[in-house]
């Protein structure tokens, strides 16, 4: 089983939305579609996947102002912690001041929590809960990969000052999750280009881990 990630950069504040699937197969989900719905469809259908499932990694807006679209396109539903459920019903308090947005909340989802799996064909994904930088953010783990949504960045890490954040509750999901997975660990955050557990634990300048 060979598992594949396609990474589009998408939306207002250029989300990495991620398609993972397996290649054999073709069956995969979509992590946080923020934007440009139609350009994320078209990209499945060149690709020829079957979608399962979309997954937020957190409820703010520039990552699930797709979910819609994509839904409708693929037949799938949402999947996101129920600690950011209500962000779906708070999306029009997100926007950003003179941007022409339309959301619609998605026609179908599911709540998932800390230890399920997201399963789709091939595809085992544990649910990592890493609370902080909103109250419902999630990171998906297979061994060898981490899909950190706004948890971690290449150096950096995600906002603690937007409604729901706590930094405390921040520094715990890195430091005490996500450090303790394996250092080689390629971790595709939200934002920015990619890295690696190891390289965060030595580099990050919020949770440099001293020898």
């Amino acid at each position: 089983m060979t598992l594949c990630v396609d990474t589009l950069v998408v939306g207002p504040m250029s989300t990495n939305c991620y398609l993972v699937y397996e290649r054999e197969s073709r069956m995969g989900v979509v992590i946080d579609p923020g934007g440009e719905g139609e350009r994320i469809v078209e990209r499945i259908s060149e690709l020829k996947l079957q979608i399962d499932l979309v997954v937020n990694t957190h409820g703010h807006i520039d990552h699930i102002l797709a979910d819609y679209e994509v839904v409708e396109a693929t037949g799938s539903g949402v999947a996101i912690h129920p600690a950011d459920e209500f962000m779906f019903a708070i999306a029009w308090d997100q926007f950003i001041p003179d941007m022409d947005i339309d959301f619609k909340v998605p026609s179908r989802y599911i709540l998932v929590d800390e230890g399920e799996y997201i399963c789709c064909g091939g595809i085992n994904l544990k649910i990592i809960y890493t609370p902080g930088h909103s109250p419902g953010g999630i990171c998906l783990y297979r061994q060898g990969e981490l899909f950190s949504g706004d948890t971690l960045f290449f150096e950096g890490v995600g906002r603690d000052d937007l409604p729901g954040g706590d930094w405390e509750e921040l520094r715990r999901s890195v430091t005490e999750k996500l450090f303790r997975l394996p250092a080689d660990t390629k971790v595709y955050p939200g934002h920015g280009p990619p890295t690696t557990i190891g390289h965060e634990m030595a580099n990050n300048p919020f949770f440099r881990v001293k020898d």
